[in-house]
């Protein structure tokens, strides 16, 4: 059975939409759709590919999904790598939940 669950909380939204400009102007809804199903991947490659459990809602997992997603949306264009703060904010989740010895749920 597919997942139909949200995985991202309205602060993720707002965050994400401040981070590439769109902070309390009005957006095409084509555009938001298109930023959700990027907090979705998000979401997922957290979980999926760096093994990262993000809660929705914490405002720490909101701003580290918000700020992946931020840059899948200007990746898109240039194909550059992960920013340097991305890559830290990455690494130091790994390392902090490998240490507090955290579930993967």
């Amino acid at each position: 059975m597919a997942d139909t669950a949200i995985h991202y909380s309205d602060t993720a939204v707002a965050l994400l939409k401040a981070d590439i400009g769109f902070f309390g102007t009005q957006i095409p809804a084509d555009l938001e759709t298109y930023l959700l199903s990027l907090l979705e991947k998000a979401f997922a490659d957290f979980r999926d590919i760096m093994e990262i459990h993000l809660k929705p809602g914490t405002l720490s997992d909101d701003f580290d999904q918000s700020t992946y997603a931020a840059w899948l949306y200007r990746n898109r264009a240039t194909g550059e790598d992960k920013t340097k703060m991305l890559r830290s904010i990455v690494r130091n989740r790994q390392v902090t939940q490998a240490l507090s010895g955290e579930e993967n749920a």
